[in-house]
């Protein structure tokens, strides 16, 4: 007998960036997670049918450039309950919100971002409804990068891991030297987990670990900082 899995997953692809931002919903209860907030997405939860009541348990952040954190001031005045989760380390970037724009030479200027609710540590868990959420503290492409793992081998990771690339380290708050171990902390998942990027299709860890060329030299001992690569 086939086992139902615990969560149904909604992706909306957002902004000038084609950033993938994921409505999650535990299957047993109805609660439901928002996985970062892109261009427009408050609006597109207030459509009718979209959210069951209106109902909008937390908004996890995986890491705060402002493609992924565009709407989070937005977010916060149409879902003033809604706690918003952000990993400890990445204060300083969610701050200068306002300011990414300018960082990377584009004309863009958003909303000063509210204070988080919950400040996520390494390993942190808690529930959505009746699925568990593990933490994995990934720093590299941010400084307080955070993939989520739920139940049913689910793995939100932003902008660390796509389909046959990996994330920058050259944009506001990188930092090559931590994105190496933390891909290897990804890596040491099991095959079948399903991996959400914040960009692009879902892939699997096994995938990755068999074809990413990147992936593939950091395991041989290879600088792949220094290659120039498109990416986010």
């Amino acid at each position: 007998m086939a086992v139902r899995d615990p969560i149904s997953i909604q992706t909306f692809v957002t902004g000038m960036f084609q950033q993938n931002t994921y409505l999650v919903r535990d299957n047993a209860t109805g609660a439901t997670a928002l996985i970062d907030c892109g261009d427009g997405i408050s609006k597109r939860l207030k459509k009718p049918g979209t959210l069951k009541d209106g109902r909008l348990d937390m908004l996890l952040m995986t890491h705060t450039h402002l493609d992924h954190a565009w709407d989070i001031a937005a977010m916060k005045r149409e879902f003033p309950k809604t706690p918003i989760y952000v990993g400890e380390q990445e204060l300083v970037l969610l701050r200068v919100l306002p300011q990414q724009g300018s960082m990377l030479g584009l004309d863009i200027e958003l909303e000063a971002a509210p204070e988080p609710d919950v400040l996520v540590k390494d390993g942190a868990e808690f529930r959505l409804g009746e699925t568990s959420i593990k933490t994995i503290f990934t720093p590299g492409h941010t400084p307080g990068g955070i993939c989520y793992l739920f139940d049913g081998g689910h793995c939100f990771v932003g902008d660390m891991l796509f389909e046959g690339a990996i994330g920058r380290t050259d944009l506001p708050g990188g930092d090559p030297r931590l994105m190496g171990p933390s891909l290897m902390r990804l890596m040491a998942l099991p095959d079948d987990v399903r991996v959400y990027s914040g960009h692009g299709p879902v892939t699997t860890i096994g995938q990755e670990r068999r074809t990413n060329p990147f992936i593939l030299a950091l395991a041989a001992g290879e600088d792949v900082f220094d290659r120039p690569r498109a990416g986010f």
